[in-house]
This record gives C-alpha cells, structure tokens and sequence, in this order.
C-alpha cells in the first residue's frame, strides 16, 4: 500500500509527542503521580538526575517541542529535500532514543513506560521516514496523501487531542491505594502529611515553615507526622534524627524547629542533646534514649520504609493520597486544598487511551477514504486513436 509508510510516520510521530505530553505532566506533578505511581519506573528515571538536559531543562519539555515540530514537518513535506530532511531529523532522534533506552537499562536500571513509548515510536518514525524518501526519491506523487481539507484537519485533530488529554486526565487521575503504613498514620477528620526528612538537608530545611506555615492556616484540619530519613552524606542527620525520636511528643515540635535551625556543624551527637535540652528535653533521658536498641530500630524502620515506598529524594511528602517529591510549595499547597476540599471525579487511564486511539483511527480512516475516493474519481488514460 503505497500509503503505508506516511500513515507509520504520521502515527509514531502522533504517539511520541502524545507520550511526551504525557510526561510533562507528570513532571509538572511534583511526585503526584498523574499517570506513574512513586515505585514506577517512570519515578525512578526521573528522579535519577537522567531527566534534564544540563540539568534543568526536561527531557519531556524537549521531547514534546521536538515532536510537535516534526510532526508539522510531515504534514507539509512534499519534496524530495523535505522528505530527505525529515529523514535525517527523525534519524538523529531515533539515534538519541536508542541512547536514552541504554541509559534506562544499565546506568538507571529502571524502564520507564512513557519513556519506552517515546523512543520505540522514535526508532520507528525514523524508519518510516526514510521509507518515505526513498520512495520519494523514485515519484513524488506516490507519497502525497490526498489534499482534502478534511485529511489535514484530521491530523491536526489528533495531535490536539494527544496533545490536550494528557493534561484533562492528568487533572483527575485515578489514584492508588495509600501503602498500608501510611494509611496506618491516617486519622478520622484530619488531613495527614506524612513527611520524610533529614534535619541536615537544606531543602528539608527549607521545607519545614512551609509545611509549619500550613499547620498554621488550617489548624485543627491538617497534622504532621514526621519520618526519618537521615541521608549518609550527612554526617549530622542520624544523631538529629535519633534526637527528634526520643523527644517527648509534647515537645518534638520545638526539638524540630531548633535542630533544623541549628548549623550543620552542631548536630553531633552531644550537639543534638544539647539543642533537644535547650527546647525543654531532660538530657540524661534524651542521653539514655538516643542509645537504645528500640530508638535505633525505630530509625531504622522508617528509612526501610522510605526504600519500600519507592522514596528517591528529599523531601518526600505524603499529602493524604497525593504524593510531593522535593522543595515545591505551590505544589504542597495544591495538594492540600484539594485534599481539604473532599472526592474529586478520578477518570481511568483507558478512557485517555480509548479516546487518543480513536482521534489517531479517525486520520487514518479519513486519509484512506479520501485516497480512495480520489482514486475512484481520477479518469483513466485513454489509448490514443489509431
């Protein structure tokens, strides 16, 4: 079909800058997985430090602009040279497809599915592509789809909607169940935050009168629940921590606020006692504590549970059922309105996907009917007379 080759080009273009799209908006999320979970692959690819150009421009963001522009590209290309520089364009990005799909595999060690359907639709589109101008190359005519006004309209439909979806169901997404040891930390009327942090990080640091500063407005609706995370690169975090867990409850508040204050050079062991004393703790109980079998095992159960949620950075901050990944305030606030604000409708993956297949089936019918048509309508030559 001599079709064919257009239709596969037009198509895995139409599926790289949707699955693009799609990771835009997961990055835009702040860990609030729209379409991944946290213990997805596509978390662990983005939060690997693989993600950002020069580290930081999204991959996604340049995906999607790359994509967009090819994809117009094959709308209007109808000579030789255009078709030839197509070619090379979705050649150089099958080029880096491949590349990406090696990161995945040995320096992440994690597929990412979006990301996979980018760079398979990539390989493919580069393909397609030189299918095109190799045909292209033997009769120009043979690749042109039919110049109706529908067939193109159509087409840019698509892309539309591909490239508009993803934001609608990314708006309301269908959220998985909360893990079983952070609904254990939910309780009746309130909104929980369940926070990992280490007292030593500087975006925790910063972290902390964000999440106090929201305390504060909705008081009596939104409580907090620290756990510890100190990070091995932080020689004062694990006595910081051991210090905030032997606190008594009355006064972890003020413990935290000093040892986050504090410079990093006091939380030591004796530093963090010091610090704990200065907010009201008993020192010699604080001393006791730190000490204990039963403190450290406690320590120790919240950094296993950091590792099971799939917790790849700090801050790592669970808002009710929404999930925020690292310093982003506006992001924290979102999450806690619409919390607050009670159900949202939740709309499933498939719809996204039934409705993006049938906008890309709908072009392609389109495109055939009117090949077809023209076909049918064209006269044929007639021998000329003897």
């Amino acid at each position: 079909m001599r079709l064919l080759p257009v239709l596969l080009l037009r198509l895995a273009l139409l599926v790289a800058l949707t699955a693009s799209t799609a990771l835009v908006v997961e990055y835009a999320n702040a860990g609030d997985p729209a379409f991944c979970g946290v213990q997805s692959g596509c978390f662990a690819v983005r939060t690997s430090g693989y993600a950002y150009l020069f580290g930081y421009l999204p991959l996604p963001d340049l995906g999607r602009a790359a994509y967009a522009a090819l994809f117009a590209l094959a709308l209007v290309a109808k000579t030789r040279l255009q078709h030839a520089v197509l070619a090379v364009l979705t050649g150089l990005g099958a080029l880096f497809a491949l590349y990406l799909l090696w990161l995945q595999q040995s320096a992440i060690g994690a597929f990412c599915e979006w990301c996979v359907a980018v760079d398979t639709s990539a390989i493919v589109a580069a393909i397609a592509a030189t299918w095109v101008w190799l045909n292209a190359r033997k009769d120009e005519a043979s690749v042109r789809l039919p110049a109706a006004r529908g067939v193109t309209l159509s087409w840019i439909g698509a892309a539309l909607i591909g490239m508009v979806a993803p934001y609608i169901w990314g708006k309301f997404p269908k959220e998985p169940p909360l893990p079983e040891a952070i609904k254990a930390e939910q309780v009746p009327n309130k909104l929980t935050i369940v926070g990992f942090t280490d007292f030593e990080c500087p975006f925790c640091r910063k972290m902390h009168p964000v999440i106090h500063g929201i305390e504060e407005r909705y008081e009596g609706r939104v409580r907090l629940v620290r756990k510890m995370m100190p990070l091995s690169s932080h020689p004062g975090a694990e006595p910081a921590a051991l210090a905030y867990l032997c606190a008594p409850e009355s006064l972890r508040e003020a413990v935290a606020d000093k040892l986050y204050k504090a410079p990093t050079d006091k939380l030591t062991p004796d530093g963090t006692i010091a610090l704990a004393a200065s907010a009201g703790a008993n020192a010699t109980a604080m001393l006791a504590c730190v000490k204990s079998p039963e403190t450290k095992a406690k320590l120790e159960a919240d950094k296993k549970l950091f590792v099971d949620l799939g917790g790849r950075g700090l801050p790592f901050n669970f808002v009710g059922k929404r999930v925020v990944l690292g310093f982003n305030p506006e992001r924290l606030e979102q999450a806690v309105q619409s919390e607050l604000s009670g159900p949202h409708p939740a709309l499933p993956l498939w719809s996204m996907f039934a409705l993006i297949g049938a906008a890309f089936a709908t072009a392609i019918g389109v495109t055939i009917a009117a090949d077809v048509s023209a076909r049918r309508d064209k006269p044929e030559a007639k021998e000329p007379a003897a």
